[in-house]
This record gives C-alpha cells, structure tokens and sequence, in this order.
C-alpha cells in the first residue's frame, strides 16, 4: 500500500520531473556564515534555476516530489524533512506549496524532482492506513505543543518494530499561518509512540521512513491552532 495516488511520476502535460546532477543537501541549523550554510545557499540556487521553467507553467498552490538518493547518508537514514525543506526554501517557500513528498531512494541512483499542481495529487487512505489525529494549540516551539501532539497520537505496536513505515500528516492550518513547513520537524519529533523512541528526548526512529507525506489544508476557522491527521502503514 502507498499513501500516495497511482505514480508518482506527473502524467504529460500534467507537470515536470527534474533530475539532478548533483547530490542533494540536508537543512543546516548552522549560523549563517558557517561553512554548510554557505553551500546550501548555492544548493537552493542551483534547485531554483533547474526549475525556474518548470514553476513558471505551473499555477500554485503547488506540489513537491523528491527522490532522495545519491548519497551513503540516506541509505543510513537521514531525516526525510530536513532534505524537502531546502528545496521548499528555494522554490518559493510554504506559502506556494500545500503538498510535499519525500522518497527514500538507492545510493547509486540520481536526485529527481516532481513538480505538478496540487490538484493533481493527493492522500490516499486506500488500504486502511493507521490513523490518530490531534488539535492543538500555543506554540510548536513550546514543549508542550509536542507533548499534546505525543500524547494524542498514543504508543502503537509499530513503535516495537524496526522496519520501513511510510507516513502523511495532513496540517489543518488558517491561511494567517503561511509557514507551514516550521510545523513538520516539531510534528514529526513528537511521533514516538508510532516510529519508536531513538536516543534522547523528542528523537524518534524517523529515519524508518521510507515515504513522507506532507499536505496542508486551509481552514480559517482553526484561527492560531493546528489540526494534525497522522497517518501511517508498515511496509513488509
């Protein structure tokens, strides 16, 4: 089972694939003169001009695809966010993209992009994927914004487990709240009880994703708070 629709490849017409000559680069935290984060800005540059063309036929909200691969690091288990959100960064940032996903790839296959209208894709719950959902409220920088998160999602058997899991979170969200993508480490760090815990606090096995599914859905109502939906499917 997958939570995503059909290929995840754009049908003619419907969108673009861009593969990449080089290796794709994880976010930094690092201050702003360090030595990663001055690559990374060259990185973001050089996915803005490969897809320039693509983001100038294509009407946002938008949706994102990446293929990781290419590098020892992902096979060990790099986070799948920290390699989308450069890309967002440099395509425009949250506010043009309300779909997002990452793929898990081979070490000795090359980067790809999807670039394609929202519209064009979508969750699929075809197969009864594990489901919790939780609304919350205050800051995501807040520990507590986790531990509601936490303790709303519950501790499942999956969390004894070592094996591939694939995983969409859906972000009900007011349209005031344009950065979306600062919600994704904090929403995925409180997934403990469903990925397992790793070493430390708010450190959860995340690197068992093979697939991440990432959406955003505007819903003025929300006002400050966030409605999360988590799914998630064991491969086997």
């Amino acid at each position: 089972m997958s939570l995503l629709v059909d290929d995840r490849s754009p049908a003619p017409g419907e969108g673009f694939e861009i593969a990449l000559s080089f290796r794709p680069l994880l976010e930094s935290w690092d201050r702003k003169a360090a030595r990663s984060q001055v690559r990374l800005e060259e990185y973001r540059q050089k996915i803005a001009a490969l897809a320039a063309p693509a983001l100038a036929g294509l009407e946002p909200p938008l949706a994102l695809g990446f293929y990781v691969a290419g590098r020892e690091e992902v096979a060990r288990g790099c986070d799948l966010d920290n390699f989308l959100t450069p890309v967002v960064k440099a395509l425009g940032g949250g506010n043009a993209f309300s779909f997002v996903w990452a793929e898990r790839g081979r070490v000795d296959d090359v980067s790809r992009l999807t670039l394609l209208e929202a519209s064009d894709t979508r969750l699929d719950f075809a197969g009864e994927p594990s489901h919790v959902a939780a609304r919350l409220t205050g800051s995501y920088e807040k520990e507590a914004w986790k531990a509601a998160l936490a303790a709303a999602a519950g501790r499942h058997e999956s969390a004894m487990r070592s094996g591939p899991v694939e995983l969409g979170i859906r972000f009900g969200v007011s349209p005031e709240r344009t950065n979306w993508v600062a919600l994704w480490k904090p929403a995925i760090d409180a997934l403990g009880g469903i990925l397992g815990d790793g070493d430390g606090c708010w450190n959860p096995n995340d690197d068992r994703i093979s697939l991440l599914v990432l959406q955003r859905q505007l819903r003025i109502e929300l006002g400050w708070d966030v409605q999360l939906d988590v799914w998630w499917a064991e491969q086997t």
